[in-house]
């Protein structure tokens, strides 16, 4: 694996672990209703899919480059 592909994959890694401990924080701290909580933590999920995506299409990019 070369260096762009293991900073891609580092990057995703360290931005997956980030958006886990806030999304903790952000419960534990700002207690909401189950409704609104539930709604809130949906939107990110899709938000979080969607990134998931990009971040993916550019891995394989980056392996594709590679061959």
């Amino acid at each position: 694996m070369n260096h762009n592909a293991q900073t891609a994959m580092l990057s995703g890694t360290a931005l997956m672990t980030g958006l886990l401990v806030g999304i903790g924080a952000g419960l534990l701290l700002a207690p909401e209703s189950g409704a609104r909580t539930r709604r809130r933590l949906h939107r990110l999920a899709e938000r979080l899919h969607d990134h998931a995506g990009v971040i993916a299409d550019e891995a394989k990019q980056a392996v594709t480059g590679l061959l």
